[in-house]
């Protein structure tokens, strides 16, 4: 296998584009990633976040169909939309018999809540 070597007019070219005023890919900048504090009280954290009620849908679908394979009948899985709101508030909203569960999905990180309520 011969090997390819860059002759010094092409070393000079790529020093010249990358010494100028842009290096590649500088020049299309996306908006800077803001970061989202659910803790916020004003009317802006209560926008719609789309990727988590899909992430939401994609969990229900996926421990849905692990549950039917081990209690052996399809359960009922639903996913509501997210929603924030204190905690406080969500407790007073679950039934009386329930069953929360802190458990960690291994891909993602920290701790996710299952709540199994009566209805």
């Amino acid at each position: 296998m011969p090997e390819a070597f860059l002759s010094q007019d092409e070393v000079d070219a790529l020093l010249d584009g990358v010494q100028g005023s842009e290096a590649p890919g500088e020049g299309v900048r996306a908006d800077p990633v803001q970061a989202y504090d659910l803790l916020r009280r004003d009317p802006l954290s209560r926008a719609p976040m789309p990727a988590l009620d899909a992430a939401h849908e994609r969990f229900a679908r996926n421990l849905a169909s692990a549950l039917s394979a081990f209690i052996g009948r399809p359960p009922a899985v639903t996913a509501h939309p997210a929603r924030v709101r204190p905690y406080a508030a969500f407790v007073d909203e679950v039934a009386a018999p329930a069953h929360f569960n802190l458990m960690q999905v291994t891909p993602l990180r920290g701790n996710a809540l299952l709540v199994c309520d009566p209805p």
